[in-house]
């Protein structure tokens, strides 16, 4: 079986790096954290063609999903730019879900 970006999504703890897309670079950078973001369905339909999408890792910052870049540019960006919260609340809760983490109150 053929890993996808959507499984190495599931099974990468941590990232901090680019996206690529027919090796064309997405702006802005993301970060993954599989501990504290997951997507939700509406997103997983919304980002469908990315996260069935094969893909290899350029270096150890850069991911390149192996994708037609002019025409999945758009949607490469979309992602990256809502990931990285660029988008308004009302959207980036329709697609991601994070853990709220507790704060705890620091004392000097």
């Amino acid at each position: 079986m053929v890993n996808t970006f959507g499984m190495w999504l599931e099974q990468t703890e941590y990232f901090d790096g680019e996206l690529a897309i027919g090796e064309c670079y997405m702006e802005p950078s993301f970060v993954w954290n599989s501990e504290g973001t997951t997507i939700k369905d509406e997103g997983k339909k919304f980002f469908q063609i990315l996260l069935d999408a094969e893909y290899e890792l350029l270096n150890t910052r850069t991911i390149n999903l192996k994708l037609d870049g002019d025409k999945y540019f758009e949607l490469g960006e979309m992602f990256g730019l809502a990931l990285a919260g660029y988008v308004a609340d009302s959207i980036y809760n329709k697609l991601f879900d994070t853990v709220d983490y507790l704060v705890e109150d620091v004392h000097f």
